[in-house]
Order: structure tokens, then C-alpha cells, then sequence
């Protein structure tokens, strides 16, 4: 049985059809995790009758009616406001999922650094459609993002759990209390498009994690719902009106922001949908302002330490946080520029779920340039051999007074991760917690 139990909310509009086969496979895999899942429909005001099929058919499903379609943004903030689960897994009608699905999808969440989850979405016959994603900066101002592997045979390129730019809105899981501290997904970005891009984002730049995890595998039917029925330039032009909203309302870095804003009228006379969407997107100048003024005193990260976690791939091979060894026991996390010892199976533990480590040779890890060794997990509690608790905070140590101080700050016994002496003396020595 799965440990973590998540409210599946899955977006529907006009997709009766969608739902006949979406629902089986939610329901085979939520049995097949233990059940004990709760699985909500949001109807976004469909007029095929869908609500009643999902009622009829499926008692133990509960549905959302909405009056009039809100869109992803809307819809799917419909749904978060009344899941009753801490974990939320958010689904298109167009997706269907494998059997074990949930259960590689919520172990990360061992991890409270994590605020979401990406499985493998793959096209109907099998292509890549997401694995993991990194983020890019041409210089010249303007944010993109690139898919290693988008429209290729699923050929399991990536070994194992890494970092990535976004979790997809329409296929991916996140801590409801990350996206609540969030606001949730910001209406400047209605009806859809980035939604998911910049709040995942606003949660690099809280210190919180994004992940990849290729062993939860979903299927997706493109432009089946929403997407067939705006035309094309306009959606395009809602591509890249939120695309500038959501630069706009998240970049700080002093130069990434003037050299977006020395590009801008250049970009802007390259096709007439760019000075369409740059006249749509100011519009929302102010709610641009106004969010990333509320966002800033909660960052823990800069535009460039994220862009260095979420960026091109580790020296050009492998993604960013992949756990990697070579023939020897050494494992290292692969970061940025190089490769970062993790220095025993405690730190390693302290990350929780994250454990699957890539086996490579020798040559290739000798290609990494060694970096800064990987500390505890910020907020971790570990237990010395004479059985004294600590509480890791900014590379010290605090000691845990007694069983009820553990219990006053909200943390239990079951969180403990017991640690050699060697361990502990990596940690500085800090006040009573």
C-alpha cells in the first residue's frame, strides 16, 4: 500500500468520451497504490452530460459541477479549494495513466523540500511528449524551454529521478499546502498557458524542489479538449502574452532584467503576434507588479542560482539532480556545473524517496568537475548514537531537548534519521532548537 494518499482532481470540459477512458485507469491505479485516494471531477460547465456519466457510473467519484468554463487556471483552483487529501494529483480528461502510476509518483513527497512531481507523459503511440524539462536563457532577454527528447521513441534515457523547469499542470502532483502558501495558480494567467510554468518556478525560487520521476508513466492525447476549440493564432497569442507576464512578474536578477527589457521592441517587430501579446500582456503591468512585490520577501534563491539548478543539462549529458555513481561506493548529486559528493548514506537518507542512483562509468564521472559536498537536508532530524535528537538548520546542529520539545515543534520520532559521529561532526555546533 502507498504511504502517501493524494485528491486526484481531474479537469473535464465536453469529454464524456476522454472520461471513459481516463476514469478506468485512475481507478486501477489508485486500487493497485492501496487505495485510499479521493478522486474529483471538476466539470468546467459541459453540456455533453459528462457530470451525470461520471455519477452514474462511477459512485465512489465525486463530481465539481461549475457553471460556465473557467479554463485550467480557474477550474483546477476550483478543485484545490475543497481537496481534503495534503497531496493533489491534477489530470486532463486526455490523460490516462499505468497502474503503478501513484505509487512511484508520491514517494518524493518523503522529501518536505518538494513542492511537485512530473511523471513521463507519453503521446498514444508511445512517443516522448514531457520527460524532464530545463529552462533557457538566449541572452537577449526572452525565457524558453527545451525538451530533450520531445516526439522520440521512449528509449528510458533518463535513469532515474531529476530535476526539472516545471511540473505540467495537466498530468503532475504537488503539496496543496506549497500551492496554497502560493495562491494557487495565478488568474493573471487565465484562461491557460504558464500557469503551471510560473508556479513552479515562484517554488525554485522558495528553495523548494520540482522533480522528474520516469518511473510514473501517463499517456496524453494532445489537443483533444481545450486547445481544439480556440484558434490557433489566438492561442499562440495567449502563448506569449503570458510568457511575457510571467518574466514580468518573476525575474529580479538586475541584468537578466535589462537585457529583457533592451530585446523587448526588437522581439517585438519580429512577427505582429509579438506586438499583439506585448500590447495584451500590458494590460496586467500592475497585477505583474503587485505579484512579484508579495513573492519577494519569501525567496530563498536568485533568477541565477535557479537558472543553475533548472538549466542545461549537467556539462551538457545528464540532468541536473540526478544521483549518480561510478564503480566505486562515492555517490554524487549532479548540479550545474559538476558533481557534488554526497559524503555518506545518512545526507543521502536525509533526502528521503530520492534514492535511485544512476550507475555510469568511471570516464564519465571523471569528466564532472568536482563541486561543494552535499549537506543535510535543511530541517532534518538526526539522532546520534547516544540517542540525542538534532534539528539541521543552516549547517548546524541543534539539540532536541526532550520528546515533548520534539512534539512542541510540530516534528516526531518517526522523522529521525539515526547518523554516525562522523556525520555529525560535519555540522556545526547550534543552540538548543
Amino acid at each position: 500500500m502507498g504511504k502517501y494518499k493524494a485528491t486526484i482532481i481531474i479537469l473535464n470540459w465536453n469529454g464524456q468520451h476522454l472520461l471513459r477512458r481516463c476514469l478506468p485507469s485512475v481507478i486501477q491505479a489508485v486500487n493497485y497504490d492501496g487505495g485510499g485516494h479521493e478522486i474529483l471531477v471538476i466539470d468546467n460547465g459541459s453540456t455533453d452530460g459528462s457530470a451525470q456519466f461520471v455519477l452514474s457510473n462511477y459512485p465512489g467519484v465525486a463530481v465539481l459541477p461549475l457553471p460556465e468554463n473557467r479554463g485550467f487556471v480557474g477550474g483546477y483552483n476550483a478543485g484545490l479549494a475543497i481537496a481534503r487529501q495534503h497531496l493533489v494529483v491534477l489530470l486532463n480528461n486526455s490523460t490516462w495513466v499505468r497502474a503503478d502510476f501513484f505509487t512511484n509518483l508520491l514517494t518524493h513527497f518523503e522529501n518536505p523540500d518538494v513542492f511537485g512531481v512530473s511523471p513521463k507523459i507519453l503521446t498514444p503511440t508511445g512517443l516522448i511528449e514531457v520527460e524532464y524539462l530545463h529552462a533557457t536563457w538566449d541572452g537577449r532577454g526572452i525565457i524558453g524551454q527545451k525538451q530533450p527528447g520531445f516526439n522520440e521513441p521512449d528509449r528510458g534515457r533518463v535513469g532515474g529521478p531529476c530535476y526539472t523547469f516545471y511540473a505540467p499542470g495537466g498530468c503532475s502532483a504537488f503539496n496543496r499546502a506549497k500551492l496554497m502558501a502560493l495562491g494557487w495558480f495565478h488568474p493573471i494567467y487565465a484562461p491557460f498557458h504558464w500557469e503551471e510554468v510560473d508556479i513552479s518556478y515562484r517554488a525554485w525560487k522558495r528553495g523548494w524542489k520540482v522533480m522528474y520521476e520516469p518511473r510514473a508513466v501517463a499517456w496524453h492525447e494532445a489537443g483533444s479538449t481545450f486547445s481544439k476549440h480556440v484558434p490557433a493564432e489566438q492561442n499562440k497569442l495567449i502563448w506569449h502574452r503570458n510568457r511575457l507576464l510571467f518574466l514580468w512578474s518573476n525575474l529580479s536578477d538586475p541584468e537578466m532584467v535589462r537585457q529583457h527589457h533592451s530585446y523587448l521592441p526588437v522581439w517585438a517587430t519580429l512577427d505582429p503576434l509579438h506586438s499583439q501579446s506585448l500590447q495584451a500582456a500590458r494590460a496586467f503591468m500592475v497585477q505583474a507588479d503587485q505579484k512579484r512585490t508579495n513573492d519577494q520577501p519569501h525567496w530563498r534563491l536568485s533568477d541565477k542560482e535557479v537558472f543553475n539548478l533548472i538549466g542545461a543539462c549537467c556539462s551538457g549529458v545528464r540532468p541536473n539532480g540526478s544521483l549518480v555513481k561510478g564503480t566505486g561506493s562515492d555517490v554524487y548529486l549532479l548540479e550545474g556545473a559538476g558533481k557534488r559528493h554526497v559524503p555518506s548514506r545518512a545526507v543521502l537518507d536525509s533526502f528521503s524517496n530520492w534514492l535511485h542512483v544512476i550507475p555510469i562509468s568511471d570516464q564519465e564521472l571523471a569528466a564532472y568537475p568536482l563541486m561543494p559536498v552535499v549537506d543535510f537536508r535543511e530541517g532534518c532530524l538526526l539522532a546520534s548514537p547516544d540517542r540525542t535528537a538534532y534539528i539541521v538548520s543552516r549547517g548546524r546542529k541543534h539539540p532536541v531537548a526532550s520528546l515533548q520539545r520534539l512534539a512542541e515543534l510540530g516534528r516526531s520520532v518517526e522523522e529521525i534519521i539515526p547518523v554516525s559521529w562522523e556525520d555529525l561532526r560535519r555540522l556545526k555546533e547550534g543552540g538548543p532548537a
